[in-house]
C-alpha cells in the first residue's frame, strides 16, 4: 500500500476512503496537503470540508453530489472552488467508486482528489488571451474600415499574419507574415481562390469553420493543423473575424508551441511509466525478501523447535531441556517476526520523530547483525521538516543500512543529520569493502532511494571504491 501511495502521491493525486456504515474517513497526507495543510488534520469530516472549504456558490451541487454517492445511487464524481487553510482559492476535482458488501448493500467509497488549480487557472488566461486576442481583432478591423487608406500599412506592419479573403473565397489582401506562413510567394496567392491553391480545401474540416463564421458573420477562434502541399505540417491559432469584404483572418504560428507541449506530455509518461515500473519491481523485492526471511530464518527455527518438541514427546516422562529448548527456538522466531514486522510497516514518525524511529532501527540491526551503529544529530530545532520527508529520510536509511547489512561486510555504520534555513540533510558511511561506483550496476534498492529523492527534487550521491567503505549523501530542500 506505501508503494501504491507513494506512485498515487507522484501523480499528486490523494486518496481516501468513507465507511458509509459508520462515517469513518481515512486520507492520504497529500489529501490534507491539497486542502492547504502542512500537517495531516487530526478530525476530518464532510462536513469540516463542506463547510469551512467549499466556495459558498459550490455548496449545492457538491450537496447534491454526495447525497447522491451516499445514498448508494451512483459513483461521486464533481469539481468545485475551495478555500485553502491559507485562505487562497484553489479548485479541486474528486472521483469515487462505491463497494458494495456481500449482501449487495453499499459499504464504503474509495475516492480520490486532485489539485486543478493550475489547470483552471490556465484555463482562464486561455479564455483571457482569446478575449484580448478577439478584442484586437476587432480593433484592428474598425481601423481598417474607418481610415480604409492607411489600412494596408497598418496590416503589413504587424506581427501577427493577416489575410482578407473575399465572399468568393479569393485572396484581397496578404501581409508579409501570412504569406512566409503559407509557404507561397504573394503572385501565387493573390487573387487566388483558396481552393485551386490548396485543392481538395474546400473538404476540410477548417473550411467548414471559415464558411460559418462567413456566413454567418461570426467571429471565431480556431486552433488548427495545417497540412501543407509539400507534406510539411504546421500549427495556426486562427481569429476569424467578418469584415465587409468576407472575413479577415489573423493566423499565428503555434508549432513550436504544440511541438513542446508534445515533448512535455511525452516526459510525463516517461515518469508515469518509470513511477509504475519502479513500484512493481518495489513490490516484487518485498516480496522476494519477505519469502526469503521466512524460508531462511524463521522457517528454520520453527524447524529446530519441532525437532525437539518431537524428541520430547518420544519420552514417558518429558525431559525438561528438550522443552526448554524448544520453548527457547519458538520465543526466538516470534522476535524474528516482531523484527520483520517492523521493518515492513510504515512507521508513525508524528508521535515519535524521526530520530528516535532511526535510534530504534539502528537497535534492531545492531543486535540482529552485530554492526555498530551510530547516530550523530545536527538537526537545527527551529527548522520544521516535513513529515512526509521525514518518512522519505527513514526508508532510505532504512534500504541502505539492509543493503550495508547484505553486501558490505562492514562493522561500523555512522548516520549523520544535519540541516540550514534551506537545506535537509543526510549521510550514511560504513568502513565495508566498497565498490567501483562506475562499474556498480544500479539495483532495484537504489533507484527506489533515487527515484524518493527526485520526488522532493533532491540530490542523492553515492561516494565509494573497493575496499574504502561506501559514502551514501541525501540532500533535499526544504
Amino acid at each position: 500500500m506505501e508503494n501504491l501511495a507513494f506512485a498515487l502521491e507522484s501523480a499528486g493525486i490523494g486518496s481516501w476512503t468513507i465507511d458509509l456504515v459508520t462515517g469513518d474517513i481515512k486520507r492520504s497526507a497529500l489529501h490534507d496537503k491539497i486542502m492547504g495543510y502542512d500537517t495531516p488534520v487530526k478530525d476530518w469530516s464532510f462536513d469540516l470540508f463542506f463547510e469551512k472549504h467549499v466556495v459558498a456558490e459550490d455548496h449545492e451541487k457538491v450537496h447534491k453530489a454526495w447525497e447522491v454517492a451516499s445514498g448508494g445511487e451512483r459513483d461521486l464524481e464533481f469539481d468545485c472552488r475551495i478555500i485553502k487553510a491559507d485562505g487562497t482559492l484553489g479548485w479541486i476535482w474528486c472521483k469515487s467508486r462505491i463497494f458494495y458488501n456481500e449482501a449487495g448493500k453499499p459499504s464504503f467509497l474509495m475516492g480520490f482528489v486532485g489539485d486543478e488549480t493550475a489547470a483552471k487557472s490556465a484555463e482562464q488566461e486561455i479564455k483571457m488571451l482569446n478575449a484580448t486576442l478577439e478584442k484586437r481583432v476587432e480593433e484592428k478591423t474598425r481601423e481598417v474600415l474607418e481610415k480604409e487608406t492607411h489600412y494596408k500599412g497598418l496590416l503589413e506592419n504587424m506581427q501577427e499574419g493577416i489575410q482578407i479573403i473575399s465572399f468568393d473565397w479569393r485572396y484581397l489582401f496578404l501581409n508579409k507574415v501570412v504569406i512566409r506562413q503559407s509557404k507561397f510567394s504573394e503572385a501565387e496567392l493573390l487573387g487566388r481562390r483558396m481552393m485551386d491553391v490548396y485543392p481538395g480545401f474546400e473538404k476540410a474540416p477548417l473550411f467548414v469553420e471559415l464558411q460559418n463564421c462567413m456566413q454567418s458573420r461570426i467571429s471565431k477562434t480556431i486552433v488548427n493543423e495545417f497540412e501543407f502541399p509539400d507534406g510539411s505540417k504546421g500549427w495556426f491559432e486562427l481569429s476569424v473575424q467578418p469584415v465587409p469584404e468576407g472575413i479577415l483572418i489573423l493566423s499565428i504560428d503555434i508549432t513550436d508551441q504544440k511541438r513542446l507541449e508534445k515533448e512535455l506530455v511525452d516526459r510525463q509518461l516517461e515518469q508515469q511509466k518509470l513511477t509504475t515500473q519502479l513500484t512493481i519491481e518495489a513490490q516484487e523485492k518485498e516480496r522476494n525478501e519477505l519469502a526469503k526471511e521466512l524460508h531462511d530464518n524463521i522457517n528454520q527455527i520453527l524447524a529446530t523447535a519441532k525437532i525437539y518438541l518431537a524428541r520430547a514427546k518420544k519420552h514417558e516422562i518429558i525431559p525438561h531441556h528438550l522443552v526448554q529448548q524448544g520453548f527457547e527456538c519458538v520465543n526466538l522466531a516470534v522476535d524474528e517476526i516482531r523484527t520483520l514486522s517492523h521493518t515492513l510497516v510504515t512507521p508513525t514518525l508524528g508521535d515519535t520523530g524521526l530520530i528516535d524511529a532511526l535510534q530504534s532501527l539502528s537497535r534492531q540491526f545492531a543486535n540482529a547483525h552485530g554492526h555498530e551503529i551510530t547516530l550523530i544529530n545536527h538537526l537545527d530545532p527551529a527548522v520544521a521538516i516535513d513529515e512526509q520527508k521525514e518518512l522519505m529520510l527513514y526508508r532510505i536509511a532504512q534500504e541502505q543500512i539492509s543493503n550495508i547489512n547484505k553486501h558490505a561486510k562492514a562493522t561500523v555504520v555512522t548516520i549523520v543529520l544535519a540541516s540550514t534555513p534551506t537545506q535537509l540533510q543526510m549521510t550514511i558511511t560504513d568502513n565495508g569493502v566498497g565498490f567501483d561506483t562506475k562499474e556498480k550496476a544500479k539495483g532495484i534498492g537504489l533507484r527506489n532511494m533515487q527515484s524518493r529523492v527526485q520526488f522532493y527534487a533532491g540530490e542523492m550521491r553515492i561516494i565509494s571504491a573497493p575496499g574504502e567503505g561506501c559514502k551514501l549523501e541525501i540532500t533535499v530542500p526544504l
